[in-house]
């Protein structure tokens, strides 16, 4: 069951910048975040995992200096590609204890962001 306040964040992120937005089950933006990339071929995994943090802390308006757990979190879904499910659980976790974490490459997000329905091609 999907509790009133429960927040969503949706992540894309890569070579080059993540971007985290997250928003309440009804539809309404909650924040924007920005942080650097996060692809491990680009970049080490501590700055990968600092630049996720970043992104989701300011699309939740917390701060890195001073972070709270916000519970209400219930799901982060990560368009990562590079960025393991392992580095999620540590940058994530503390600040999202409730959340499930789902990372994946940029394939699926990209399929269902041109292709609605399900079915097409992507070039």
């Amino acid at each position: 069951m999907v509790k009133q306040d429960a927040i969503v964040v949706g992540v894309d992120s890569g070579g080059t910048k993540t971007i985290a937005c997250a928003v309440t089950v009804d539809g309404r933006i909650v924040g924007i975040g920005y942080g650097g990339p996060t692809n491990a071929i680009f970049v080490p995994e501590g700055d990968a995992i600092y630049a996720m943090r970043e992104a989701v802390a300011a699309a939740l308006g917390v701060t890195l200096s001073d972070p709270i757990a916000v519970p209400e979190v219930q799901s982060i879904y990560l368009s990562a590609p590079g960025f393991s499910a392992d580095s999620a659980e540590r940058a994530l976790r503390d600040m999202c204890p409730e959340a499930q974490l789902k990372v994946e490459g940029d394939s699926p997000a990209v399929f269902r962001a041109a292709i609605p329905s399900g079915d097409g091609i992507v070039v």
